[in-house]
């Protein structure tokens, strides 16, 4: 979890460093650089997502999205998207 904010922090980094450069074409060199990163990250979540290795990883993450619900509504999505995101402090 937490590697699309990773990458996309880096590519508004990167992107940020070709536009101070003053590149005349920034977004195809911008998918140049990232575009090999981005095809590793895209099968990388498709292989966690569609063939772990273990059965046991696949019930782990299905129990742990059920517990997160369960028990209240105090679930991390509501608290940080939702109705629950508002009362929350910077």
């Amino acid at each position: 979890m937490g590697e699309g904010i990773n990458s996309g922090m880096e590519d508004a980094f990167i992107l940020g460093e070709i536009l101070a450069n003053n590149r005349l074409t920034p977004f195809a060199h911008m998918n140049q650089l990232r575009l090999p990163d981005m095809h590793a990250i895209t099968k990388y979540a498709k292989y966690l997502n569609e063939e772990p290795p273990f059965l046991g990883e696949r019930v782990a993450r299905g129990l742990a999205m059920v517990l997160n619900g369960a028990f209240t509504s105090e679930t991390i999505s509501n608290m940080l998207f939702g109705p629950m995101g508002k009362e929350r402090r910077s």
